[in-house]
């Protein structure tokens, strides 16, 4: 080799040293710090929003007027029951719709509702219904997927009476109220990452090992509920050293704007009804199903998990609690795992079902028609028909 290009060598190499250091620092830590990818991500499933004048801001008292909602499925699980759909399908419990206000100033008219869109299936079948007998409006919607990454979405709309305001407020020109409408349906999370399952997690013996167990970071899953982390551990067995209990801490959160309700249909129904509150034990609580999906048959099979930091541990299927909008549950695999397996990653599957309720509300005025003039009478206020986003 040159004199010259050994010295050229040399006085590049600290430099590439640097740059490589630098490179890898960096990357590495992105790598480790960016949380690991979900199929759908987002932290929303049901959207609810007023059309824009529906209810309007002012009304004159004996004057009818529109409410108009829109309702969209954000998320990556259908509501209710849908035809022909198997993909994170939810129970055949649909979602309930109340719409609450002041029955001494507004009435609304439920023979008056109009949905718009129909099952394209079965025209007969519409994705928003009422029951006059029970006085409660019913949804279901399909998810977001890769055909429609909006998700399924529809619009209700119906006739409200403004009362008249003379008997109720005699002083009064101007009323203020509420519109509320509230929505109570089932829903799930799932959420999956790769893990390393490390039998030998004290580095005792001298085989090399494919992957290092480590904790896992995760944002969301197309969901107001969703998996945060995933802790892992691997614990010795106690009485037999030459097993490990895979054991892993996982985080839950609360990412959406309403409250966790327990997942059974009258649950959900009376979280939207105006009869008797339900159970307190009900709040905040659903199930959580933890499994493996093991590649080299080491015989783990789906739901053999046991969660004992649940609020009810119950096999497969456990209870979480999310009173403060945060809960850590530790689940392992309680036969264990021989040290003769050595280190191997698969997949940790997380499923999360629950109900959920949330509320959006708006407020109007009533204006007396004496206040404004004595000859005046009530305007008639045509009902128009709102186009679906």
């Amino acid at each position: 080799m040159k004199p010259k290009l050994k010295v050229l060598i040399k006085s590049l190499l600290p430099l590439l040293l640097i740059f490589l250091v630098a490179c890898s620092g960096l990357f590495g830590k992105s790598s480790k710090d960016n949380p690991v990818k979900q199929r759908f991500t987002g932290r929303d499933g049901l959207v609810m929003e007023f059309i824009e004048n529906a209810p309007p801001k002012e009304v004159y008292e004996k004057s009818i007027f529109p409410l108009a909602l829109r309702l969209f499925n954000r998320g990556a699980c259908d509501i209710g029951e849908i035809k022909d759909r198997t993909d994170c399908n939810s129970a055949k419990v649909p979602g309930y719709l109340r719409i609450s206000m002041e029955k001494d100033y507004l009435s609304p008219s439920y023979n008056s509702i109009k949905t718009l869109l129909e099952d394209p299936k079965d025209s007969k079948t519409k994705f928003i219904n009422y029951d006059g007998q029970q006085k409660m409006l019913t949804f279901s919607l399909k998810s977001k997927d890769i055909q429609d990454v909006k998700g399924g979405q529809d619009m209700l709309q119906i006739e409200v009476e403004a009362k008249p305001l003379e008997k109720l407020d005699p002083k009064s020109s101007l009323r203020e109220t509420p519109i509320t409408v509230t929505a109570c349906y089932p829903y799930k999370t799932i959420a999956s990452a790769d893990i390393c399952i490390d039998t030998d997690p004290f580095n005792l013996l001298t085989k090399e090992k494919v992957c290092e167990a480590k904790d896992i970071k995760l944002d969301s899953q197309g969901a107001p509920l969703a998996v945060t982390r995933i802790e892992t551990q691997m614990i010795p067995k106690k009485g037999n050293t030459d097993m490990v209990i895979p054991s892993f801490i996982i985080t839950i959160e609360n990412k959406g704007k309403g409250e966790v309700i327990f997942p059974e249909g009258n649950v959900i129904e009376a979280a939207c009804s105006s009869s008797a509150p339900i159970d307190y034990k009900k709040w905040y609580r659903g199930f959580i199903i933890v499994s493996l999906t093991d590649p080299i048959k080491t015989g783990i099979t789906k739901g053999e998990l046991k969660c004992d930091e649940a609020v009810e541990p119950s096999g497969p299927k456990s209870t979480f609690s999310l009173k403060s909008n945060i809960d850590m549950i530790r689940c392992f695999y309680e036969p264990g795992i021989s040290k003769d397996k050595g280190a191997y990653t698969t997949p940790l599957n997380v499923e999360l079902e629950y109900g959920y309720t949330e509320s959006i509300s708006s407020k109007m005025f009533i204006k007396r028609i004496s206040a404004v003039s004595p000859r005046l009478t009530a305007p008639p206020q045509p009902i128009p028909d709102y186009p679906i986003a």
